[in-house]
Parts: structure tokens; sequence; C-alpha cells
């Protein structure tokens, strides 16, 4: 199971929108929870961290969702990896949460840098 941080709109309820934040190479869950004020105020915002330490590749005392090898190239293995691992977050996600929110929205972020919304 992935580590996450979460934060919870003052008088969570049933029904609210559910935002799932990814973090970028090198960064960790905490990241992006500044992103919050941003955000839908009613949102349940959460924010998983990748899988793979970032100093095994060179990012720093972060986390990251693959290896990197150039391009628009992730290393299969470490992808793949990440892949299962965020599916069986998100599978599990309804049952950690103190409500019954919408269906989520992922969003992949890289502060400063890009953003890219699926």
């Amino acid at each position: 199971m992935l580590d996450y941080a979460i934060d919870l709109p003052p008088g969570p309820r049933d029904g609210l929108p559910l935002i799932v934040l990814l973090h970028g190479r090198g960064s960790d869950e905490r990241d992006l929870m500044g992103a919050r004020s941003g955000l839908p105020p009613d949102a349940i915002v959460v924010t998983p961290r990748a899988p793979h330490a970032g100093t095994q590749w060179g990012y720093g005392g972060g986390w990251a969702w693959y290896r990197f090898l150039g391009g628009t190239a992730p290393e299969p293995q470490s992808f793949a990896t990440s892949q299962l691992a965020l599916t069986e977050f998100l599978e599990q996600l309804p049952a950690m949460l103190p409500v019954a929110a919408r269906p989520p929205r992922i969003w992949g972020l890289q502060p400063a840098q890009r953003s890219t919304k699926q």
C-alpha cells in the first residue's frame, strides 16, 4: 500500500469531490498539499507517495513513479510496478475515506515545471 497524505474539508460529508494529486520525480506526498488553496474548497484531496526511492536514480531525497530513461521513455519494470501500486491504491481508496466521495479526478503535477491532467 502506498503511503499518502489526505486533506479533508471542514465537515466532510458523502458526495464530495475527490481529487488525487500525483507528485513528480524527487518529490513526495506532502509537496502538493501547497496547491490545496487553488482547488475546490469542498474537495477531499489525496496525494499518494510514489513507490520508488528517488536516491537510487539520482532524484534527491524524494520519490519517483518510475526511472526516467530520457526522451519519453520510462524504464518498463519500475513503470509497471508503479502502475500496479497506483491501481491497487485507487481501488482501496474509497474504503480509506471517512465519507463516500465521488469518483476521483486524478492529476499528475510537477510544480514549477509542467502539469498533466488525465
